[in-house]
């Protein structure tokens, strides 16, 4: 199921993205802008690519063309060189609340992050928690099997919060001395 979801998001979105290019070149639109989402989930490959611009019919898919990778999230929308945006807003998601708001349309992915993700100790936290999801499950499943449930948080997103928010606590998570029951 989960391959099937994968290949239909991944194959719809380099459909979509063909046929703007292609409504592109029929409306004579000359360049391109990489779009990408202003969120945590944003991966490194596609983050710095936010606001490039491109020609047209010389777009490679996975290099100048989303989708970059499985999942992509990112589109295009056309450029036109005399637009004045200054006055225009797009969305971004808050790191911490998940909650969309504006912020001024020619702000590129690495703007945000520097503005709302790197200055903010609650956001850092939040995508280091995200970022390591897979193998902070896998961990804490290896932790449960080991140490036992007593000694671990009820839950992964508690296991998170004690891991990235909590260092000394987090410290007691040991498997040749597990340390004091966890409440």
């Amino acid at each position: 199921e989960y391959e099937a979801y994968r290949l239909l998001h991944t194959e719809s979105s380099f459909i979509m993205e063909q046929a703007s290019q292609n409504a592109y070149k029929e409306d004579g639109v000359k360049k391109y802008q990489w779009l990408a989402t202003l969120d945590l989930k944003t991966c490194e490959y596609c983050g710095p690519l936010d606001g490039k611009i491109f020609s047209v019919g010389k777009g490679i898919t996975g290099e100048t063309l989303p989708p970059k990778h499985i999942f992509c999230r990112c589109t295009t929308v056309p450029y036109y060189d005399d637009n004045d945006t200054s006055d225009d807003t797009r969305a971004a998601r808050d790191p911490t609340t998940d909650k969309t708001y504006k912020v001024p349309a020619d702000m590129d992915y690495e703007e945000w992050h520097k503005k709302y993700v790197e200055s903010n100790q609650e956001a850092i936290t939040a995508e280091k928690k995200l970022k390591s999801k897979l193998v902070d499950k896998k961990q804490f499943a290896e932790y449960k099997e080991k140490l036992g449930a007593k000694y671990l948080p009820k839950s992964f997103d508690e296991f998170q919060d004690l891991k990235y928010s909590s260092g000394d606590e987090y410290g007691i998570l040991d498997f040749k001395n597990p340390g004091k029951e966890l409440k």
